[in-house]
């Protein structure tokens, strides 16, 4: 059985219409870096962010569709704790689960 390796993509515009924001941080707070993988119709499939950075990879998606906005004073912050897809049986069928757990904070300048 072979695996087909799935990138996360980050191409749903994420707006920032109020103006307020000033940026995005990220912060990978992850034990376990490896997104995971499940199995569907006898293939299975791994995940993983564009750059393997997911720090990275969502800050510069939150810039990509805010580049011409007037920055705000605030400053946001994404502690990314938990993400985590896997097969779970429940009655002799077998489902994918997301485990995702963040937290989200803002600080004004």
């Amino acid at each position: 059985m072979g695996q087909i390796k799935n990138e996360i993509s980050l191409n749903y515009p994420v707006k920032d219409y109020s103006g307020t924001t000033n940026s995005l941080t990220v912060i990978d707070g992850r034990q376990d870096k490896n997104i995971g993988n499940f199995v569907s119709r006898g293939q299975n499939y791994q995940f993983h962010f564009p750059t393997s950075n997911p720090a990275d990879d969502l800050q510069n998606w939150f810039e990509r569709f805010n580049k011409n906005r007037k920055k705000g004073s605030r400053d946001l912050i994404l502690y990314l704790e938990k993400l985590k897809i896997k097969d779970e049986v429940e009655n002799n069928e077998i489902f994918c689960v997301l485990d995702f757990l963040a937290g989200d904070y803002s600080f004004t300048k």
